[in-house]
């Protein structure tokens, strides 16, 4: 089973934000990648062995707070 979802309305965005449908489009892209999981394998040296560990990311968001942006980011870790 494939779930597809309907692309937003670029134009609507892009009008409401005062910017160009491009940048919509692009910064849309941009998000859609950086939700894909990327995994690492990081060696760590502790005392004195080195051991690999799988890292992988498995999200990331931006908060919009009364602060200003701030982006989250979600890890998992394997170290077993």
């Amino acid at each position: 089973m494939v779930l597809t979802k309907a692309y937003p309305d670029l134009k609507g965005i892009a009008r409401r934000n005062h910017i160009p449908e491009s940048v919509v489009f692009k910064v849309i892209e941009r998000i859609k990648r950086s939700m894909k999981p990327v995994n690492k394998r990081m060696p760590v040296i502790e005392n004195g062995e080195k051991h690999y560990y799988s890292v992988e990311r498995k999200g990331i968001g931006v908060l919009n707070t009364c602060f200003g942006k701030f982006w989250q980011f979600e890890f998992y870790v394997d170290d077993t």
